[in-house]
């Protein structure tokens, strides 16, 4: 049996953390517990910080995977291969994407094990109804702890907003202690007729910079003048 690991994340921080290496370390256990051999260092697919709610065949790793089994059954007719996940979550949080994903798995006749499922195929719909509604159960909590988690941002975000106005993007210049005097001189050269070009070129002249700390230029001005 060749297995394949997949392994997604969602996040920065979970990239950043320890997330891959204990799916990854979650798979190799159960691959060991049941006979599947372990999956080589060619047979990992690692989609870093992918929402759950994204199409599985969108996923660029998982898309890889698929033609990459395809590959390997075209060298090897007959050798029986699959697809080990920590968590069926991991494949998706969404449940219908989750339902998607599994039926074209099972449309290449590419088994799909969980390793906290067992040895049972996840393609499989009516071998065990008991486990296709447990998939689903699983499938749809996790559905409703994203919108949860999504509802919770939406509201500290408008909280921040009612408070300070802005809580999205990167912070306009002149927001920042040593940018207000270079943004109070960029409004006077503005008040006072200038054009972007000429404002950059005074600003330069008074070894004013950018946040980058880099010369002005008509285009920089022109944004920071015109920014809400």
């Amino acid at each position: 049996m060749k297995a394949f690991g997949y392994v997604r994340v969602s996040g920065r921080g979970q990239v950043d953390g320890d997330g891959p290496e204990r799916q990854k370390e979650a798979i190799q256990k159960f691959c060991a517990a049941h006979g599947l051999g372990e999956v080589t260092s060619g047979g990992w697919y690692e989609e870093e910080a992918v929402s759950g709610t994204v199409e599985a065949l969108s996923r660029p790793m998982f898309s890889s995977l698929l033609d990459d089994i395809g590959v390997y059954r075209m060298r090897f007719p007959g050798a029986p291969v699959c697809i080990v996940v920590e968590r069926m979550d991991r494949i998706a949080r969404d449940l219908i994407v989750s339902e998607l994903l599994l039926k074209e798995c099972a449309a290449r006749h590419i088994p799909v094990y969980a390793a906290d499922q067992g040895l049972v195929d996840q393609t499989c719909q009516d071998a065990d109804p008991t486990r296709k509604l447990i998939r689903q159960i699983m499938g749809a909590l996790a559905e409703w702890e994203k919108a949860v988690i999504v509802k919770k941002l939406r509201a500290a975000r408008d909280r921040k907003r009612e408070a300070i106005g802005r809580c999205e993007g990167v912070d306009p210049f002149g927001s920042r202690p040593d940018e207000g005097a270079t943004l109070y001189l960029l409004r006077q050269y503005q008040l006072d007729g200038m054009s972007y070009g000429q404002i950059a070129i005074k600003a330069n002249e008074q070894h004013r910079t950018t946040r980058a700390g880099k010369p002005w230029t008509k285009h920089s001005v022109y944004q920071v003048l015109n920014r809400r």
